[in-house]
C-alpha cells in the first residue's frame, strides 16, 4: 500500500500501480494506492477505532463507564487481576505501600480520631493548673470538639502550635499507642508472611508505610525478619536487609535511649507544604523510584494523599496500562428505611456507575482495583500471592 498526501486522479492511482507491477522487480503482489480523500473515507468509517488512536485514554474510560458486568464475570476479572500480581511477585517486583488501614486493623486510631484526641489532651495539659472540676472540663472539651478545624491538617498545625518539639512527639506517641494495638493482627501477619524471604526468592522488594507507629516491626522482629527501618534522609538501606521506608515519619513506641527527636512527621498543614517544596526530598524520590521501577501494591491506603497523587501522576505518564494494584472495599449504598423515591434497581445502576467510575479514575493513575466486599479477605489475598 502506498499514501499519498495529496489529491490524485483514478487514472495517475492505476498508472503508479502497473509502474510498480511491471518494473524491473516484478511482484504479484496487489497494489493499493490511497491519497488523502481515500484516507478520510476510511477513517470516516471506523471512528471508534480511529478514536482509541487519537485518544486512548479516554476511551478506555468511556468503555470502561458503559461496562456492566456480572458476579461472576466480575470474580474472572478479579482473579486474573490477582494471578497478573502474583506474577509480579514471582518475579520479586513488588513494593508493599502500607495505609491507616493497617494500623486501624491492628487498633491504632485513624487520623481524625487521632486529632480529636490530641486536641483533647492539648486542652488537658493547658487547664491542669486551673481549678476546673471534671463536669467543667467535659464541657470545654465538649466545645472544642465542636469547634475543631475543618480540616485535619489545620487542625493539627493549631494543636502543634501549643507544644515544643519533646511534649508533641511524647503526647503523638502516648495517644498513638494507649490502645495497647496489636502487632499480631490478621493483616500484619500476612504483610509479614508476603515479606518473609523464602529459599531463593526474596519476598517483597520493600514496604513503604505512611503510618507512624512501629507494630509492623515488632511483627518482623517477632517472626525473625531481618529488616531495617528508614524515615529520615541520612538513613541508607541494606541490600541484605528488607527496607521499611516511613515516608511520614516514625514514632516507636519504645524509643532508644539518647535518640534525637527528630521523627520528621508529616501531620500537619505546615509538614504538607514541607514535603511539596522539596520535590527533591528523600521521602518523594522513594515513592517516584517504586512507582516507576517496581510494581506496587496498596493495602490499607485511601490513596487520597494528595502528594502520593501527585507523584502517581508523573510516573504514570510514560504508561500504557495501569501496572500498580490497591486492594479497596467495595462501598455499598443502601436505601434509608421506607424511602420509597429510590428503586432498588436504580440504586445498583448508580452503585455500578460509581464503582466504574473510581475504577478508570483510578487507571488514570496507575493503578488496578482489586475489590472486596469485606476487610478480612486481604488476608487470604495475601496468602494466595504467595502461593502456600
Amino acid at each position: 500500500m502506498t499514501i499519498f498526501n495529496t489529491h490524485i486522479s483514478g487514472q495517475i492511482k492505476r498508472e503508479l500501480a502497473n509502474n510498480y507491477l511491471n518494473g524491473p522487480k516484478q511482484s504479484n503482489a496487489r497494489i493499493t494506492i490511497w491519497d488523502h480523500e481515500d484516507v478520510v473515507n476510511h477513517i470516516g468509517s471506523l471512528d471508534a477505532h480511529a478514536e482509541y488512536l487519537l485518544n486512548p485514554k479516554r476511551m478506555l474510560v468511556e468503555d470502561k463507564l458503559s461496562t456492566q458486568l456480572t458476579k461472576k464475570e466480575e470474580e474472572k476479572k478479579r482473579d486474573i487481576l490477582i494471578a497478573k500480581l502474583r506474577a509480579a511477585y514471582n518475579e520479586e517486583n513488588v513494593t508493599v505501600f502500607l495505609g491507616a488501614g493497617v494500623s486501624k486493623d491492628a487498633g491504632v486510631p485513624l487520623w481524625g480520631e487521632l486529632t480529636s484526641k490530641l486536641l483533647l489532651r492539648m486542652i488537658s495539659e493547658r487547664l491542669k493548673d486551673n481549678d476546673f472540676e471534671n463536669e467543667h472540663l467535659q464541657e470545654i472539651w465538649e466545645l472544642a470538639y465542636q469547634n475543631q478545624e475543618d480540616s485535619p491538617l489545620t487542625q493539627m498545625r493549631y494543636i502543634r502550635t501549643a507544644f515544643d518539639d519533646d511534649e508533641y512527639y511524647d503526647l503523638v506517641r502516648e495517644v498513638l499507642y494507649e490502645n495497647k494495638p496489636d502487632s499480631r493482627s490478621a493483616l500484619l501477619n500476612a504483610i509479614v508472611r508476603l515479606s518473609t524471604p523464602r529459599r531463593n526468592h526474596i519476598g517483597v522488594k520493600s514496604i513503604v508505610s505512611y503510618n507512624f507507629d512501629d507494630l509492623l516491626e515488632q511483627n518482623l522482629e517477632q517472626a525473625g525478619v531481618d529488616y531495617k527501618t528508614i524515615y529520615r534522609e541520612q538513613d541508607m538501606p541494606d541490600r541484605n536487609r528488607l527496607s521499611i521506608y516511613h515516608v511520614h515519619g516514625f514514632l516507636p513506641k519504645e524509643p532508644e535511649d539518647g535518640e534525637s527527636q527528630d521523627f520528621n512527621l508529616v501531620f500537619s498543614e505546615e509538614d504538607y507544604h514541607r514535603v511539596y517544596r522539596d520535590a527533591y526530598g528523600w521521602s518523594n524520590l522513594v515513592q517516584l523510584n517504586a512507582f516507576r521501577d517496581t510494581t506496587c501494591l496498596f493495602l490499607g491506603c485511601s490513596l487520597t494523599d494528595p502528594n502520593m497523587r501527585r507523584l502517581l501522576d508523573v510516573a504514570s505518564r510514560t504508561e500504557e496500562k495501569a501496572r500498580h494494584y490497591a486492594v479497596l472495599k467495595r462501598k455499598k449504598l443502601e436505601l434509608p428505611p421506607k424511602d420509597e423515591r429510590v428503586k432498588q434497581g436504580i440504586l445498583e445502576e448508580y452503585q455500578r456507575i460509581d464503582n466504574n467510575i473510581r475504577e478508570s479514575y483510578y487507571e488514570s493513575l496507575g493503578i488496578n482495583i482489586i475489590w472486596v466486599d469485606r476487610y478480612d479477605e486481604i488476608p487470604g489475598i495475601l496468602k494466595g500471592l504467595r502461593g502456600t
